[in-house]
């Protein structure tokens, strides 16, 4: 079944298989190394943005560049890093405390925003892609 998924267009749902195949679309990847990230062994895969239809400027200019750390007994992405087209670190998203097949209270996926959070419309950059 779908489910969601952070990097689709808004209110659409993706599988893993619908999001690899949007990522081969926008990046060319390929195994840099191997290293260990907190006790884990982990492939490290780079991804070079495509140039072309499906790839939008801003991607082209804010994530020129990501590293994906797979860990080698799971498969799980345990770590994701963006660079900008000038080299620089954009984005660090670590995934940490992973729990494969363990209850979730559904409490857990409520989420209410800070009074100080800012509405922003996206809807034109998902387009642009």
């Amino acid at each position: 079944l779908p489910t969601p998924g952070p990097w689709g267009p808004l209110g659409t749902f993706q599988s893993p298989y619908q999001r690899t195949d949007g990522l081969k679309k926008t990046f060319h990847f390929r195994k840099v190394t191997e290293e260990t990230l907190r006790g884990r062994r982990m492939w490290v895969l780079e991804g070079i943005a495509r140039v072309g239809p499906t790839t939008s400027p801003a991607t082209l200019q804010m994530m020129a560049r990501v590293k994906y750390y797979v860990d080698r007994k799971d498969l799980g992405i345990r770590r994701m890093t963006t660079y900008s087209a000038d080299g620089r670190e954009t984005i660090r998203c670590d995934i940490t405390h992973v729990k494969l097949d363990g209850k979730v209270d559904d409490a857990l996926f409520k989420y209410t925003p800070p009074p100080y959070a800012k509405l922003m419309d996206m809807t034109k950059m998902q387009e642009a892609e």
